[in-house]
């Protein structure tokens, strides 16, 4: 205690009551009840480098006393750099001030710490909750997360809904937008951005693929392009398809059902493992089903389920599979036959599960049949007829035909023969059918195959044309490449004339076309294969480089850019000369059509690299591709360039920087490295895969290294000649994630030093065996300059090709050459061309068999018996002459005119073919000597007076983008019997047809559908093929056949649809007029994917901002009328005419002599006669009034906001006491905006009116009023829609002028009770607008400029009875007198007229009209009015008024006046 004693003293006695509770919490903290918390809620944010200070306090738990708590705190959880809080222990007085901590951020951003405070003594016995602190470090790594979960495939088409994480160093990032992107696969998104929430949470819908295959989306934080994810979404097709197997049983007897489930994506695929539901859907008591393996798919994608039944009768087995709740379900239905006995079976013993396509399955189909015997009990059927038939897919069986018929041995078994499958990844699906016995079926997967095409050598030019060839390669189950035959590629080229458009493969797999080019410079051609449905092709490039004054693209096209903005990259175009790139040469850059871009500049010289830069900035009105030219305005030369107008997901670019143009000697590594710069949407791509090819081939090789591009996007390659290397030669880098993205490198090898030996021409020759090639070419030059007489000795290294001499001298132009044979045998060859050790040179040749193709006279029709009207035509491929042809006849009994024939100098051998007597197909074989042979077809079936009728389908009308009904014919025979097997042609010059032939049934039947894009008539032809029978159908297609429409909506589809007509023939079209053409076929090929948007639009189309002309121009005259009532109800105030500056009162004009008589009815006294009264005749005044209303949109009339206001000045002359005549002018305003900013309309104008009143006996009166007027209307409309991709957004403005007139006549009487004053009246008033015809201007070069109006002249015209009453009271006060007024009146409508407008497009050649016309008027309503006015000694007056208009359905109406007068 004395240690006690003397601390007290020590701090004083002040703070003796906190040393006592620190004593206390010490030694007696047991007894305490004490709990931690901190002050602040968690989580807190921190920026890095700061601090911030916390609270931590001790309070009273409720347990005892709290007094004095120490705490310690520790970190619970950590993802910082090292966040501290301090102080990290301390004591804390019970529910006194809290303890202060500081806490301090790393300088690094990013991650979240958490922090508990752990209660050390003092606190309550029971164990006490330890508080936590959160805080989040601001400023880490932006962060874009895909939640887990999301779905990876989906139907085509199908919404998918995901989300997204943004985060700061894991810590959400609110508000943040993140950009939604198409990277791949054709899908969509619903939402081009969307914020994240508090969360950090992004959500949106993303669209599947249209088509079955893979898709890939792309999501990008807004504040930061580079942080990004991607999102894989594979549009899937599932379905269900009965397997091998029979379907009929007997009661008690199990019967094996299977159900084969394909999965359709990029290619076709058998799922093992996925639950496939079996169910009994109908049939008698008692049937079960059970699946085996639980319903769970094999390996090739079977589910087996047993069916077992009771009792005898048909049974509906129903097999389902749902991959998701995104995908519906797919069902396949089984019918169960259970007989009483045994009706015999066809079981499928094998079946190959899956082929690939143009594959050949390992072996066919086995069935086994069983027949019932004496005792009702199956057994095998012996040498019965079975047919296999492929009722659907794309294949055939190893005969050659879709039709295989067998008859089973001993055992009851038959097999079918293998089946080759088609170019297609349709399922085969082969039924198989026995007389007597229940059909079954097969289904045999197609797999797809791996196809690729690739540009071979080119043919040296003959006649300045040359020999493009394209391979065709299939990669099947075998893994190896083999040739693909009868492939049809399609051909393309920027300038220049290509031979044909597309051409076949032939048995070697490839294509052959001719070119020709046109001026000097680089031409590229493209050849694009495309397999079949679901099978993916590609395209080969070819290059041909024509001497002299070159141009060519090096770098920049194919870019893309928002409208109105410049693209990222300068379009680099190279001036060459003989190959050599060429300095100061004028190279021009411009837009194909005007107007759509700006080049900068718009000529620019070459550089000493003979290169010319240009930056080009779109226009705001470009849309989609936009075609530039360069031009060399020395040789003309010229390149085509693209460029796109509009967001796209990445543009990904392959930029060479450095190493072209080197050169160096064969077995040497040029001295620079290749360096190269991948980047997407003009920034560094890095981790990029770069493949690098070599023309011609094996002159040079890449040496080993890095084959990705770095962090800079960058990457560089050492280049080794060869050997084999002599003159120029290229490199070509391609990006493995797009191939189209690539650079190019010229390199040069220099043979022996400043001596050199280079292959000119002759080098990668395809020749038929035993023919002549072109001519053998070298150069040789001595210190660049050609070397004469020189002796080039020639030989044959290997393979059949022989040089013809073994050697040349050189010419004056060092050039030496020889004649080349190409062998007796097919294989590859070189030849050698040397003067000596250091300076030689290698040719390769090819040496073909040669492959014969057909040219014409395939598929040709005529009666049987006849001969063709074309001779039948192969081509040999590598062309050669002298090649012997051998012809056949295969099938049907005709003759050939020659049998064996010889190619002519192109190539091409000819037969006549005379067809045999036997309708139906007939055959030709042509071949090479031992080669594969080519078979022509023929139809002879061309009855003789066979007749062709119209069953059904003409005359239809349809909307465009919609499949027509079937277009039904029928074949008769000369006897009028049906004719089956006849071939129709069928051809239409402007409609789409699902087919282009087809072949009559049994009834004689053939039909087709029809599609028109565009509205308008079309014609479709069927005729017999060989004849010139033939029967025409009508359609007609337009926007206002689609089934949804309104009156309204179809009455302006039917005047676009005549005015596309029109539009579609004229040769020269405004710009209006092209743009209303476009918007048609926008109109159009919505119509049949999406009418609702067409219906959108069509609602847009008319003016519904001239709809309110007429109630403009009729409150216009009603406020002038109005005005003029007024004044004169204020003439009956007294008879005395007083002059009136102001707005008089509703119930009259009160001058300051009439105050001691309002005095007196306030009084109750009688009235005495103003003293002067008749002395002042003239009169003068001004009213005015202002209004709002607004309508709701009833009906046709768009809703609307009204803002009016008029103002009235008059002069008026007493002629006698009961009678007064006077004349006024007026101004009125107007202002009416459309609801959802749809339009406006503002109006001014002016008013002369002439008034009457007419004094009655016994207080009666009559007034009468005229006012003609003239007023301006100004009219704003905004067509505001979308159609597919498409974005309409324009304005229409017009003018007009509108002649008015109106007037009123008024019966009524008033009466006057003391202070009392009431009045009743009966008004009749009309009005009528008439306006001037007016047209819309729209913005020039904006989608939507077509559709601006001319609206002819309409007018409008009311009659309106009005009965009403009103009554006022007068209160006299030292400092005046008040009125108060009420006003009721009841209104009715004589003429039902509503606004109507007649309208037509300006750009419609026809002047086609169409009406609008606004919802009729409601005919009754009320007015209710109060006011209040007020009288001042000196002269001085003033009133209120406001009026609302009751019991109207289509207009919310006010009115509002105040004014005030001074007499004088």
């Amino acid at each position: 205690m004395a240690t006690i004693r003397t601390f007290l003293r020590r701090i004083g006695a002040q703070r003796l009551a906190t040393a006592a509770v620190l004593l206390l919490g010490h030694s007696a903290a047991q007894a305490t009840g004490c709990r931690l918390e901190f002050v602040e809620s968690s989580p807190l944010n921190l920026q890095p480098a700061s601090s911030i200070a916390v609270s931590l306090r001790a309070v009273d738990s409720g347990v005892g006393a709290c007094t004095l708590a120490s705490y310690a705190i520790s970190v619970s959880a950590n993802t910082t750099a090292g966040t501290l809080i301090a102080p990290l222990t301390g004591n804390l007085i019970g529910n006194s001030a809290p303890q202060t901590l500081n806490v301090t951020a790393p300088a690094a951003g990013g991650g979240t710490i958490t922090w508990q405070a752990a209660c050390v003594s003092g606190c309550e016995a029971a164990t006490p909750p330890n508080p936590t602190l959160t805080v989040n470090i601001l400023g880490g790594p932006r962060e874009l997360t895909l939640l887990g979960g999301t779905p990876t495939e989906a139907p085509p088409g199908a919404p998918v809904p995901v989300a997204v994480r943004v985060t700061d160093g894991g810590i959400p990032a609110p508000s943040v937008a993140v950009n939604w992107a198409v990277v791949s696969g054709g899908g969509s998104v619903q939402q081009a951005n969307t914020p994240a929430d508090a969360t950090g949470l992004a959500p949106n819908v993303l669209l599947a693929p249209p088509v079955p295959g893979p898709g890939l989306f792309r999501a990008t934080r807004g504040d930061d392009p580079l942080v990004s994810t991607v999102i894989p979404i594979e549009a899937v097709v599932y379905s269900l398809n009965p397997g091998a197997g029979a379907t009929a049983t007997v009661p008690g007897t199990p019967l094996t059902l299977q159900a084969v489930l394909s999965r359709q994506a990029q290619g076709l695929s058998t799922p093992s493992g996925a639950q496939v539901l079996w169910q009994v859907v109908s049939g008698p008591a008692g049937g079960q089903v059970s699946p085996q393996n639980g319903g769970l798919t094999s390996a090739t994608g079977v589910s087996s389920a047993v069916f077992l039944a009771p009792l005898p009768g048909t049974y509906v087995v129903q097999a389902g599979f749902s991959a998701s709740p995104l995908f519906p379900p797919s069902l396949q239905s089984f019918t169960v036959t259970v007989g009483a006995g045994s009706t015999g079976s066809i079981e499928v013993l094998d079946a190959p599960a899956a082929v690939f396509s143009e594959d050949t399955t390992a072996g066919g189909i086995e069935v086994l049949l069983s027949g019932p015997v004496g005792n009702g009990a199956p057994a095998p059927l012996a040498n019965a007829e079975v047919s296999f038939y492929i009722r659907s897919g794309e294949g055939g069986f190893g005969n050659g035909s879709g039709l295989h018929i067998e008859r089973t041995d001993a055992n009851g078994r038959a097999r079918s023969p293998s089946l080759i499958a088609g170019r297609s990844t349709n399922p085969i699906v082969v039924e198989i059918a026995s007389p007597g016995l229940p059909r079954t079926q097969a289904v045999v997967g197609v797999r797809a195959s791996r196809y690729r095409i690739e540009a071979r050598p080119q043919v040296a030019p003959f006649s300045g044309t040359y020999l493009l060839n394209a391979q065709l390669w299939r990669q099947g189950a075998a893994g190896v490449d083999v040739p693909v035959v009868g492939g049809q590629v399609t051909w393309s080229a920027g300038s220049g004339q290509l031979a044909d458009p597309d051409s076949r493969s032939d048995a070697q797999g490839v294509a052959s076309n001719r070119f020709t080019p046109g001026a000097p410079g680089v031409y590229e051609i493209t050849a694009r294969f495309e397999p079949g449905p679901g099978l993916t092709g590609g395209s080969a490039r070819f290059r041909v480089e024509v001497a002299g004054g070159q141009l060519r693209v090096l770098s920049g096209d194919g870019q893309r850019a928002p409208a109105g903005t410049e693209l990222a990259f300068p379009i680099v175009l190279q001036a060459l000369r003989d190959g050599a790139p060429e300095t100061g040469v004028p190279v021009r850059l411009g837009p194909v059509i005007a107007g759509l871009v700006e080049t900068i500049p718009a000529v620019a010289n070459t550089d000493s690299q003979g290169r010319a830069s240009f930056r080009v900035r779109l226009s705001a009105n470009a849309q989609g591709e936009v075609a530039l030219r360069g031009l060399r305005e020395d040789s003309g030369a010229q390149v085509n360039v693209r460029a796109s107008a509009g967001t796209a997901p990445a543009q990904r670019r392959l930029e060479a920087l450095g190493g072209s143009g080197q050169s160096g000697v064969p077995g040497s590594v040029l001295a620079q490295p290749l360096l190269l710069a991948a980047s997407d949407d003009g920034r560094a791509a890095p981790g990029v895969r770069i493949q690098f090819s070599v023309q011609p081939e094996g002159v040079a090789e890449i040496l080993p290294g890095a084959d990705l591009t770095g962090a800079d996007g960058r990457l560089s390659a050492q280049v080794r000649l060869t050997s084999l290397a002599a003159g120029p030669l290229r490199v070509l880098a391609t990006r493995s994630d797009d191939p189209s993205a690539s650079a190019e490198f010229t390199l040069f090898a220099a043979v022996g030093g400043e001596t050199s030996l280079q292959i000119e021409a002759g080098d990668a020759q395809v020749g038929v065996r035993g023919a002549r090639g072109s001519d053998l070419v070298v150069r040789h030059t001595v210190n660049g300059r050609p070397a004469a007489g020189i002796s080039v000795q020639w030989s044959s290294l290997s393979g059949p090709a022989r040089p013809l001499q073994t050697s040349s001298l050189t010419d004056a132009e060092g050039r030496a050459r020889v004649p080349l044979e190409f062998g007796s045998a097919a294989g590859s060859s070189q030849i050698l061309a040397r003067i000596n050790a250091d300076l030689e040179v290698r040719f390769r040749v090819e040496t073909a068999e040669g492959a014969l193709q057909p040219v014409a006279g395939n598929n040709q029709s005529a009666a049987a018996g006849s001969a063709l009207a074309q001779p039948l035509v192969v081509r040999i491929e590598p062309r050669a002459a002298g090649i012997p042809v051998e012809w056949r006849v295969l099938s049907g009994g005709g003759r050939l005119s020659e049998t064996a024939t010889s190619t002519d100098a192109n190539g091409e051998a000819r037969a006549r073919w005379t067809l045999g007597l036997q309708p139906g197909p007939q055959t030709v074989g042509v071949r090479l000597a031992g080669g594969i042979e080519q078979v022509f077809t023929a139809q002879a079936g061309a009855l003789p007076g066979a007749r062709l009728e119209i069953l059904s389908g003409n005359a239809q009308r349809l909307p465009p983008g919609v499949d027509s009904a079937p277009l039904v014919v029928r074949v008769l025979d000369a006897a009028g019997a049906p004719a089956a097997g006849q071939r129709l042609r069928w051809s239409s010059a402007s409609a789409r047809l699902d087919a282009e032939t087809s072949t009559t049934d049994a009834s004689g039947r053939a039909s087709v559908r029809a599609r028109l894009a565009l509205p308008g008539e079309a014609r479709v032809q069927a005729t017999i093929e060989g004849s010139e029978t033939r029967v025409e159908f009508t359609l007609n297609a337009g926007l206002g056949q689609l089934a949804q429409l309104t009156p309204r909506q179809r009455e302006i589809a039917d005047v676009l649809d005549r005015a596309c007509t029109a539009l579609a023939v004229l040769s020269t079209l405004t710009p209006a007029q092209r743009d209303l053409l476009a918007r048609c076929g926008d109109l159009s090929g919505a119509a049949g994917g999406d009418p609702g948007s067409v219906g959108i639009a069509l609602s847009q189309l008319p003016n519904d901002v001239g709809l309110n002309l007429a109630r403009a121009g009729d409150e216009a005259m009603r406020g002038q009328t109005g005005n003029l009532d007024q004044r004169q109800r204020a003439l009956r105030g007294g008879p005395r005419v007083q002059i009136e500056l102001g707005l008089n009162t509703p119930d009259g004009s009160l001058p300051l002599s009439a105050l001691p008589a309002l005095a007196a009815l306030a009084d109750g006294e009688a009235v005495q006669e103003e003293a002067g009264a008749g002395f002042e005749r003239w009169g003068a005044f001004v009213n005015g009034s202002l209004g709002r209303g607004r309508s709701r949109g009833v009906g046709l009339n768009p809703a609307f906001d009204y803002q009016l206001g008029s103002v009235t000045a008059g002069v008026d002359y007493r002629f006698s006491d009961r009678f007064v005549a006077g004349a006024a002018v007026g101004l009125n305003r107007d202002s009416t905006d459309l609801a959802e900013g749809r339009g406006e309309l503002k109006s001014r104008g002016s008013a002369v009116s002439a008034y009457a009143s007419l004094w009655l006996p016994k207080d009666a009166y009559l007034d009468a009023n005229l006012s003609l007027g003239r007023s301006r209307f100004d009219l704003t409309r905004r067509l505001r829609f979308r159609l597919g991709s498409l974005s309409v957004d324009q304005l229409a403005l017009a003018e007009t002028d509108a002649s008015l007139l109106g007037g009123s006549l008024a019966l009524g009487r008033d009466w006057q009770h003391r202070a009392w004053s009431l009045g009743a009246y009966l008004r009749g008033q009309f009005s009528r607008v008439e306006y001037d015809a007016f047209e819309e201007q729209l913005i020039g070069g904006r989608a939507g400029e077509g559709f601006g109006l001319r609206v002819q002249s309409p007018r409008w015209s009311s009659l309106e009875g009005v009965l009403g009453g009103r009554a006022s009271r007068a209160y006299s006060f030292d400092w005046g007198v008040l009125l108060p007024s009420l006003l009721l009146e009841y209104s009715r409508e004589f003429s039902d007229d509503p606004s109507r407008l007649d309208a037509r497009f300006l750009a419609d050649p026809t002047g086609g009209v169409f009406t609008q016309s606004g919802a009729a008027i409601d005919q009754s309503h009320l007015n209710l009015g109060l006011g209040m006015s007020a009288l001042f000694p000196g002269g001085r007056s003033g009133f209120l008024q406001y009026e609302r208009r009751l019991q109207d359905d289509n207009i919310s109406h006010w009115l509002l006046s105040i004014g005030g007068r001074w007499e004088f």
